[in-house]
């Protein structure tokens, strides 16, 4: 019987890997899951689900892991945090420098730490997501699973829907020659490390594995390790799942009954946002009387970046995305997965292109409606707040986008049997490191 750890962070993923987690225990595969966070915010209902429909509890990593592996862990987050304030303030470039070879030391002990835990856990795989083998954490367990030959095996905790190339915002920051050179002294370099195995979505090596910002610099020689397989998450048999098991009677109300239902779902300003115009069209649907209008932060990195005072209408934070697509009638969105969620649903989505300078595969397949000006997405509100618009959104259409990326062109049962297999089968790539 495999003997199979799940390491999560952070609600994307555990998002991400509930339905395989969910998949792999009806197949009589012993699953652990293991928290490096003791506080998993937004995830009760995630947790509620695995303790008691799957019968997993959690282990939390810093309740078992040794005193010294706290210190370490607690030392690391301050050395680092050090080293993020580097660029402003010039006095700390100095004491980063030898903040660098103290964090080489903590790495070391800290492998040693994690791996006397995993030791007694025992795993023949191990699974986590994608980028976080480059985390602290995550280093530290491709360092033990190296040395115990344990495949490890990473997934993806979310779609990215960009088509094309560098779709993050460059660095403008001008530091001159000697503040950046001292940076990367302080910089602990070290070769990139790689799980064994990468599952993940259709079409995601030649965008997000391609692209050195998103995938940390993932190497082009390195994508036989990638997999394209499909979405668990954002597949029909696991939505009815999700609203009848893990959010139950639950539901979100919000305004008047009477007008139309708008929800933008926000996507961190690295991603070519120009905030001008972000502020600018949220400022115009807050003010637009026919319309609910409720925006959605980034359920990972939240309003990061965002100037929270130039922010109007009802911030739905703490509301559950699925809950959203159920209320909305339209949907605005520029950047995130959650539009797969949004087209399960058939709720129509309008991406404001003046917002970005990204393309991405719901403008490239049509199944969405482009605003070229923020005039020309307040008439498309008005239009179906009137009900008298035109349907761009072809249903057939959206099914074949549906199958061929949430689904990689097979049905469900095909899908996460190839997960399954996938699973089984990784084995240990002696070449971890680049």
């Amino acid at each position: 019987m495999s003997n199979i750890i799940f390491f999560i962070r952070s609600f994307n993923d555990f998002d991400q890997a509930l339905p395989l987690i969910d998949y792999l225990s009806s197949k009589n595969m012993k699953i652990l899951v293991c928290s490096f966070s003791l506080e998993l915010d937004g995830c009760d209902k995630h947790i509620n689900y695995l303790e008691n429909e799957i019968g997993i509890k959690i282990i939390y990593f810093s309740n078992i892991l040794s005193k010294p592996g706290r210190v370490i862990i607690s030392l690391h987050s301050r050395l680092m945090f050090v080293i993020s304030k580097a660029k402003r303030n010039s006095y700390l470039l100095l004491f980063s420098i030898a903040s660098s070879y103290v964090l080489k030391i903590l790495n070391n002990l800290y492998g040693s730490a994690i791996g006397t835990i995993l030791k007694q856990l025992n795993p023949n795989k191990i699974i986590m997501d994608n980028g976080a083998e480059l985390s602290f954490h995550g280093k530290g367990i491709i360092d033990f699973a190296r040395k115990e030959s344990i495949p490890v095996i990473c997934y993806s905790h979310g779609y990215s829907i960009y088509s094309n190339q560098n779709p993050l915002t460059k660095d403008k920051n001008n530091i001159g020659f000697l503040k950046s050179t001292i940076i990367r002294l302080a910089t602990f370099t070290k070769k990139r490390i790689y799980a064994d195995c990468y599952l993940t979505g259709p079409k995601q090596k030649d965008t997000y594995f391609t692209t050195p910002g998103m995938s940390g610099k993932y190497d082009p020689t390195k994508l036989y390790k990638v997999h394209e397989i499909g979405m668990p998450r954002y597949t029909y048999e696991w939505c009815t799942k999700y609203r009848n098991m893990i959010l139950k009677e639950e539901s979100f109300t919000y305004g008047d009954s009477n007008k139309l239902n708008v929800v933008l779902y926000m996507t961190h300003p690295k991603y070519s946002v120009n905030l001008r115009e972000l502020y600018k069209l949220i400022e115009r649907l807050s003010s637009l009387n026919f319309i609910n209008f409720v925006y959605k932060p980034h359920t990972r990195t939240g309003l990061e970046m965002i100037n929270k005072n130039m922010l109007n209408g009802f911030d739905a934070g703490d509301v559950n995305s699925i809950l959203l697509s159920e209320w909305a009638d339209i949907s605005v969105i520029y950047g995130s997965s959650i539009s797969f969620q949004l087209l399960i649903d058939r709720t129509p989505i309008v991406i404001p292109t003046f917002v970005h300078s990204n393309t991405t595969i719901l403008e490239d397949n049509d199944v969405c409606i482009k605003s070229n000006s923020l005039d020309e997405l307040v008439n498309t509100l008005v239009e179906y707040s009137n009900r008298n618009y035109i349907d761009h959104q072809n249903d057939k259409t959206i099914e074949s986008f549906i199958k061929e990326y949430m689904y990689g062109n097979k049905n469900h049962d095909q899908m996460m049997q190839q997960y399954c297999d996938s699973i089984k089968n990784c084995t240990k790539d002696r070449n971890t490191f680049n």
